[in-house]
């Protein structure tokens, strides 16, 4: 068997884990509230009690699955679209779609990649609204309290909310268990594809040390992201490193590749990079069959952080 069929064989029998967890959430499907929901955590909780807002302001993009919101409400862009690029974006829809409630996301640190950004910024443009009505839910007392201020804003009863709760702790005790059967110490690159449909090429980004994936995925499995010496001349963006070539991966020799993002792009190149340079054929994640599709995770869903981090337990065992 050729170096290129052994990368393809690895690659192409994990693409069914791709996950589709937003697809669940409309079924049955969500009922439509006239409000605004500014913060996609926020969004997360109202989509499991079984509510969408007519609009919508988060990071969605950052958000695995986040294509799908624009399935159940108006996308009105990130808080820095929202509150400084174009700052009458959330005043017209309130007065386009006559919406009087608005729910605001309050977070302790709301995203690694911009620390100075907050859904809280909408307010300058709102606030002494006549007839409108702004309330925030605040995560910093954890995210069972924020559920259930949820619920009670959006209506819900509080066995909905219990319910949701009750099935966010089961879930995370499965996937203690199975993080404690992992075994420490594996070198890790998270290596993302997109594909850009106007053109048909494909571009390969590195996810590099100290974000999202650190700190709620390879820190609880206690491996480390060794991706930033594959990217020695690129520039950092959004917490990745944008590359050409894979040809480095001998020199970082990864234990286990994980793919994120659209994994025929990274899938492609892998094969080139071993059919270019045979020498990746010794690289422990390649020789192992260590190259994985998961999903990832960056706190904008909290709800699914569990079965996030479940995924990733199970196949670093």
């Amino acid at each position: 068997m050729s170096k290129k069929i052994i990368v393809s064989v690895i690659c192409l029998g994990l693409l069914a884990a791709a996950p589709a967890a937003w697809a669940k959430k409309f079924d049955p499907p969500l009922k439509k509230a006239d409000l605004l929901i500014a913060g996609e955590r926020v969004m997360d909780i109202a989509a499991a009690l079984g509510v969408a807002p007519r609009a919508f302001v988060g990071r969605y993009s950052l958000w695995e699955g986040g294509g799908y919101l624009g399935k159940v409400t108006q996308l009105l862009g990130c808080p820095v679209k929202a509150c400084k690029k174009s700052p009458s974006t959330v005043p017209n829809a309130l007065e386009r779609m006559k919406i009087h409630q608005v729910i605001i996301e309050k977070s302790p640190e709301y995203c690694l990649y911009k620390p100075g950004v907050s859904p809280e910024c909408i307010r300058k443009g709102i606030e002494g609204r006549q007839g409108l009505t702004i309330d925030t839910v605040d995560f910093s007392q954890g995210l069972e309290a924020a559920v259930t201020q949820t619920a009670s804003l959006l209506g819900v009863s509080g066995d909905r909310a219990a319910a949701v709760m009750d099935a966010y702790r089961k879930d995370m005790e499965i996937a203690r268990q199975n993080v404690q059967k992992v075994a420490p110490g594996k070198r890790v690159v998270i290596l993302t594809g997109t594909f850009q449909k106007s053109t048909g090429k494909s571009f390969l980004r590195v996810e590099a040390a100290g974000g999202y994936t650190d700190k709620y995925l390879l820190a609880p499995l206690k491996a480390e992201n060794v991706g930033d010496a594959m990217a020695k001349n690129a520039k950092r963006a959004k917490g990745h490193f944008t590359i050409r070539k894979l040809g480095s991966l001998a020199a970082v020799n990864p234990d286990i590749i994980v793919i994120t993002g659209d994994a025929p792009a990274v899938h492609k190149a892998l094969n080139r990079a071993v059919a270019k340079h045979p020498r990746l054929a010794g690289v422990n994640a390649l020789k192992n069959s260590a190259v994985y599709v998961l999903p990832a995770y960056r706190d904008c869903g909290p709800l699914e952080y569990p079965d996030k981090l479940n995924k990733w337990a199970c196949m670093f065992r």
